[in-house]
């Protein structure tokens, strides 16, 4: 009877553990996108003009009464390789809102996944590496390259709280006359860091070199593709 009593006592032991498991699984997938199940990717490039529209050091001026003009959009594949629209070309001069796209393996767009709240996002940032970009913070003339993230919203509808909350799933872009001579090979990286990291990425990280030592954490997604003159 006692062995009996024993043998309940660790079935229901076992299952309970399985059970844990089970449910913090779940809570991870939850939380954080399977980049493993993205099957393909898009940047789309939309010009952008406006009265005060400029870029001023790090960041853009008058990006709110913008509007929208001509996209361009460069596709991926389950590998982050272009597969189309590749070199993108743009005019150095001009500015660009750019938007990360992605699908999973059910064809469901999964992009918002990494801005879903400020939880999330608080553990995800996009940067663009390579290109030897002359940044704009570094230009004599003041038509170096900026790439700002820009989201005003996460995906719950509670708004994004100054710079060092946005990620890159919206961003804008410029190239600037500085850059204007050959083509840049860049990629947009979206990389997940470990905790308190984020909050101490400044605008002018973007282009870093050492970003994978100067904010530890992992690339989950990385599109490669090239930026050409227009």
């Amino acid at each position: 009877m006692k062995n009996k009593l024993k043998e309940n006592l660790l079935l229901r032991l076992i299952v309970l553990c399985v059970i844990t498991i089970s449910l913090i699984s779940c809570s991870n997938d939850d939380e954080f996108i399977d980049t493993d199940r993205i099957q393909k990717s898009e940047l789309v490039f939309t010009e952008v003009s406006g009265e005060g529209l400029y870029a001023h050091g790090d960041h853009f001026h008058g990006i709110a009464g913008s509007t929208e003009g001509d996209k361009t959009t460069v596709q991926f594949n389950s590998k982050g390789d272009a597969i189309s629209g590749n070199p993108v070309k743009l005019k150095p001069g001009a500015i660009y809102k750019v938007e990360l796209k992605s699908w999973n393996q059910n064809g469901a767009e999964v992009q918002q996944n990494y801005i879903a709240n400020k939880t999330i996002a608080d553990s995800y940032k996009a940067f663009i590496i390579g290109g030897n970009f002359v940044l704009n913070s570094n230009s004599a003339t003041g038509t170096g390259a900026v790439f700002q993230p820009r989201e005003l919203n996460y995906a719950d509808g509670t708004a994004v709280s100054g710079k060092y909350e946005t990620t890159g799933v919206l961003s804008y872009f410029t190239l600037g006359s500085d850059n204007a001579e050959g083509a840049k090979n860049v990629k947009y990286v979206m990389r997940k860091l470990v905790t308190n990291v984020k909050k101490s990425i400044e605008r002018v990280d973007w282009n870093r070199e050492d970003y994978q030592t100067s904010f530890i954490g992992n690339d989950e997604l990385v599109l490669k593709y090239i930026i050409a003159s227009k």
